[in-house]
């Protein structure tokens, strides 16, 4: 079973990228194998603070830090908090979509 903030990592980086989500793996670096650049993330930061899961704003400047699709899965985790995803199903295609979109 993926986690919630995995799902959401992955979904939103699938639908900026115009791929199925289900072929992101976490050990996918950003920039040498999906071809992410620094822009590419701050847009997908964007989609993350859409969803309005907290009053923060996505901490950007941590994007300089991080190589792989892994790393991102953490920022996200840490800039929700691991109770606010409780409610998110993921193993509903839906309910990710849906939250990312």
């Amino acid at each position: 079973m993926k986690s919630p903030s995995r799902a959401i990592v992955h979904g939103a980086l699938g639908l900026h990228l115009g791929i199925d989500p289900h072929t992101i793996d976490d050990t996918q670096r950003l920039a040498e194998d999906l071809g992410l650049d620094r822009l590419d993330l701050v847009m997908v930061a964007l989609r993350f603070e859409a969803l309005g899961l907290t009053s923060e704003e996505f901490p950007v400047a941590m994007l300089e830090s991080i190589e792989t699709v892994g790393d991102l899965v953490v920022l996200f985790r840490a800039f929700v908090g691991r109770d606010t995803l409780d409610d998110i199903d993921c193993d509903r295609d839906t309910d990710v979509g849906a939250a990312i979109s």
